[in-house]
Protein backbone atom coordinates (compact mmCIF):
# COMPACT_ATOMS: atom_id res chain seq x y z
CA UNK A 1 0.00 0.00 0.00
CA UNK A 2 2.68 2.63 1.19
CA UNK A 3 4.51 1.60 -2.09
CA UNK A 4 1.42 2.13 -4.12
CA UNK A 5 1.07 5.68 -2.84
CA UNK A 6 4.71 6.11 -3.01
CA UNK A 7 4.33 5.32 -7.05
CA UNK A 8 1.61 7.47 -7.38
CA UNK A 9 3.42 9.96 -6.33
CA UNK A 10 6.38 9.84 -8.19
CA UNK A 11 3.83 9.73 -11.46
CA UNK A 12 2.33 12.82 -10.12
CA UNK A 13 5.64 14.94 -9.61
CA UNK A 14 7.24 13.33 -13.05
CA UNK A 15 4.26 14.97 -14.70
CA UNK A 16 4.40 18.15 -13.04
CA UNK A 17 7.86 18.54 -14.17
CA UNK A 18 6.33 17.31 -17.72
CA UNK A 19 3.83 20.33 -17.53
CA UNK A 20 7.04 22.72 -16.83
CA UNK A 21 9.50 21.49 -19.42
CA UNK A 22 6.46 21.02 -22.28
CA UNK A 23 4.38 23.71 -21.80
CA UNK A 24 5.33 26.06 -19.10
CA UNK A 25 9.42 26.82 -19.44
CA UNK A 26 8.86 27.16 -23.49
CA UNK A 27 5.98 29.78 -23.35
CA UNK A 28 8.85 31.55 -20.77
CA UNK A 29 11.62 31.57 -23.08
CA UNK A 30 9.01 32.87 -25.77
CA UNK A 31 8.70 36.02 -23.99
CA UNK A 32 5.34 35.27 -22.58
CA UNK A 33 4.56 37.79 -19.16
CA UNK A 34 2.48 38.22 -16.39
CA UNK A 35 -0.59 40.42 -17.12
CA UNK A 36 0.15 43.75 -15.49
CA UNK A 37 -2.93 43.36 -12.80
CA UNK A 38 -1.90 40.09 -11.77
CA UNK A 39 0.91 39.77 -9.15
CA UNK A 40 4.17 38.41 -9.34
CA UNK A 41 2.48 35.81 -6.45
CA UNK A 42 -0.58 35.39 -8.22
CA UNK A 43 1.17 34.61 -11.86
CA UNK A 44 3.66 31.74 -10.05
CA UNK A 45 0.94 30.60 -8.15
CA UNK A 46 -1.43 30.14 -11.41
CA UNK A 47 1.68 28.23 -12.91
CA UNK A 48 1.61 26.01 -10.14
CA UNK A 49 -1.63 25.24 -10.47
CA UNK A 50 -1.45 24.67 -14.36
CA UNK A 51 1.53 22.21 -13.46
CA UNK A 52 -0.55 20.57 -11.22
CA UNK A 53 -3.65 20.15 -13.02
CA UNK A 54 -2.36 19.12 -16.19
CA UNK A 55 0.00 16.80 -15.01
CA UNK A 56 -2.08 13.95 -16.21
CA UNK A 57 -1.36 15.35 -20.37
CA UNK A 58 1.10 13.40 -22.49
CA UNK A 59 3.62 15.41 -23.95
CA UNK A 60 2.18 15.60 -27.78
CA UNK A 61 -1.38 16.89 -26.00
CA UNK A 62 1.20 19.51 -24.27
CA UNK A 63 2.98 20.27 -27.00
CA UNK A 64 -0.28 21.23 -28.95
CA UNK A 65 -1.88 23.36 -26.01
CA UNK A 66 1.67 25.17 -25.54
CA UNK A 67 1.27 26.39 -29.37
CA UNK A 68 -2.48 27.39 -28.58
CA UNK A 69 -1.19 29.21 -25.60
CA UNK A 70 0.95 31.35 -27.36
CA UNK A 71 -1.14 31.90 -30.10
CA UNK A 72 -4.04 32.89 -27.48
CA UNK A 73 -1.17 35.54 -26.26
CA UNK A 74 -3.10 38.76 -25.15
CA UNK A 75 -2.06 42.46 -24.93
CA UNK A 76 -0.66 45.24 -27.71
CA UNK A 77 2.86 42.97 -28.13
CA UNK A 78 0.83 39.67 -28.23
CA UNK A 79 2.77 38.09 -24.70
CA UNK A 80 0.72 38.25 -21.99
CA UNK A 81 -0.57 34.61 -20.37
CA UNK A 82 -4.08 33.90 -21.58
CA UNK A 83 -6.24 34.07 -18.47
CA UNK A 84 -5.82 30.66 -16.38
CA UNK A 85 -10.08 29.12 -17.33
CA UNK A 86 -9.11 29.47 -20.68
CA UNK A 87 -6.17 27.26 -20.79
CA UNK A 88 -7.90 25.11 -18.41
CA UNK A 89 -11.10 25.24 -21.08
CA UNK A 90 -8.42 24.34 -23.82
CA UNK A 91 -6.82 21.31 -22.33
CA UNK A 92 -10.01 19.79 -21.44
CA UNK A 93 -11.07 20.30 -25.51
CA UNK A 94 -7.77 18.59 -25.84
CA UNK A 95 -7.97 15.40 -23.44
CA UNK A 96 -10.19 15.00 -20.58
CA UNK A 97 -9.22 14.77 -17.03
CA UNK A 98 -8.83 10.97 -15.78
CA UNK A 99 -11.68 10.06 -12.90
CA UNK A 100 -14.92 10.55 -14.89
CA UNK A 101 -17.11 13.51 -14.97
CA UNK A 102 -16.14 16.79 -14.50
CA UNK A 103 -17.54 18.48 -11.23
CA UNK A 104 -20.15 20.30 -13.74
CA UNK A 105 -21.73 17.31 -15.33
CA UNK A 106 -21.74 15.52 -11.36
CA UNK A 107 -23.19 17.98 -9.68
CA UNK A 108 -25.64 19.37 -12.39
CA UNK A 109 -27.03 15.66 -12.81
CA UNK A 110 -26.99 15.48 -8.82
CA UNK A 111 -29.31 18.30 -8.25
CA UNK A 112 -33.02 19.04 -9.24
CA UNK A 113 -32.34 19.64 -12.59
CA UNK A 114 -30.83 16.62 -12.89
CA UNK A 115 -33.50 14.93 -11.26
CA UNK A 116 -36.36 17.13 -13.63
CA UNK A 117 -34.48 15.73 -16.96
CA UNK A 118 -34.57 11.81 -15.29
CA UNK A 119 -37.83 12.23 -14.21
CA UNK A 120 -38.90 13.44 -18.22
CA UNK A 121 -37.18 10.41 -19.73
CA UNK A 122 -34.40 8.67 -19.43
CA UNK A 123 -33.31 9.58 -22.92
CA UNK A 124 -33.74 13.95 -22.02
CA UNK A 125 -30.95 12.67 -18.45
CA UNK A 126 -28.55 11.35 -21.27
CA UNK A 127 -29.05 13.82 -23.57
CA UNK A 128 -28.87 16.52 -20.92
CA UNK A 129 -25.43 14.60 -19.69
CA UNK A 130 -24.03 15.08 -23.31
CA UNK A 131 -24.61 18.69 -23.85
CA UNK A 132 -22.90 19.04 -20.38
CA UNK A 133 -19.76 17.98 -21.46
CA UNK A 134 -19.92 19.20 -24.81
CA UNK A 135 -20.45 22.67 -23.82
CA UNK A 136 -18.67 22.75 -20.20
CA UNK A 137 -22.09 25.15 -19.32
CA UNK A 138 -25.34 25.25 -17.79
CA UNK A 139 -27.94 25.21 -20.87
CA UNK A 140 -29.76 27.96 -21.86
CA UNK A 141 -33.71 27.81 -22.08
CA UNK A 142 -33.07 27.30 -26.33
CA UNK A 143 -30.56 24.92 -25.57
CA UNK A 144 -32.83 22.53 -23.61
CA UNK A 145 -35.14 22.81 -27.04
CA UNK A 146 -32.28 20.85 -28.84
CA UNK A 147 -31.57 18.81 -25.79
CA UNK A 148 -34.95 17.51 -26.20
CA UNK A 149 -35.13 17.21 -29.56
CA UNK A 150 -32.27 14.69 -29.62
CA UNK A 151 -33.55 13.14 -26.73
CA UNK A 152 -36.87 12.28 -28.68
CA UNK A 153 -34.62 11.15 -31.59
CA UNK A 154 -32.99 8.46 -29.34
CA UNK A 155 -36.49 7.42 -27.79
CA UNK A 156 -37.72 6.66 -31.50
CA UNK A 157 -34.36 4.84 -32.46
CA UNK A 158 -35.10 2.97 -29.11
CA UNK A 159 -38.19 2.00 -30.54
CA UNK A 160 -37.45 1.08 -33.96
CA UNK A 161 -34.89 -1.02 -32.39
CA UNK A 162 -37.30 -3.00 -29.68
CA UNK A 163 -39.39 -3.17 -32.23
CA UNK A 164 -36.40 -5.65 -34.59
CA UNK A 165 -35.37 -7.40 -31.35
CA UNK A 166 -38.88 -8.86 -30.90
CA UNK A 167 -39.17 -9.81 -34.73
CA UNK A 168 -35.93 -10.89 -34.80
CA UNK A 169 -34.39 -8.64 -38.10
CA UNK A 170 -31.90 -6.51 -35.39
CA UNK A 171 -28.65 -6.52 -36.73
CA UNK A 172 -25.09 -6.37 -34.74
CA UNK A 173 -25.01 -2.95 -35.08
CA UNK A 174 -28.56 -2.21 -33.39
CA UNK A 175 -27.38 -4.58 -30.37
CA UNK A 176 -24.57 -2.72 -30.28
CA UNK A 177 -25.91 0.43 -30.04
CA UNK A 178 -28.61 -0.27 -27.57
CA UNK A 179 -26.33 -1.41 -25.49
CA UNK A 180 -23.94 1.63 -25.06
CA UNK A 181 -27.34 3.41 -24.46
CA UNK A 182 -28.54 1.19 -21.53
CA UNK A 183 -24.22 2.03 -20.32
CA UNK A 184 -25.03 5.54 -20.51
CA UNK A 185 -28.35 5.65 -19.15
CA UNK A 186 -26.83 3.35 -15.56
CA UNK A 187 -24.41 5.98 -15.76
CA UNK A 188 -26.30 9.14 -15.60
CA UNK A 189 -28.97 7.39 -13.29
CA UNK A 190 -25.51 7.04 -11.09
CA UNK A 191 -24.98 10.53 -10.87
CA UNK A 192 -28.77 11.59 -10.91
CA UNK A 193 -29.02 9.93 -7.56
CA UNK A 194 -25.88 9.90 -6.36
CA UNK A 195 -26.82 12.29 -3.39
CA UNK A 196 -29.92 9.48 -1.92
CA UNK A 197 -28.04 7.60 -0.48
CA UNK A 198 -26.00 9.36 1.84
CA UNK A 199 -28.51 11.24 2.73
CA UNK A 200 -30.60 8.77 3.17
Amino acid sequence: MQRDAEDEADRAESGRMRVRRVLIEPLCRLGLRRRPRISAEDHDAMLRRLEERFAYLDEPSLSVLCEGVERAAGGDARNLWPDEVSIRNWAEQLCRPPGGESRLVRSWLASAAGRAAWDEGQEVAVALRKYLRRHGRPPHDFDLVRIRREADAWRHKRAVIAERVDAGSAGQSDLDWERRFAEAVDLVRGLVFSGEEGAA
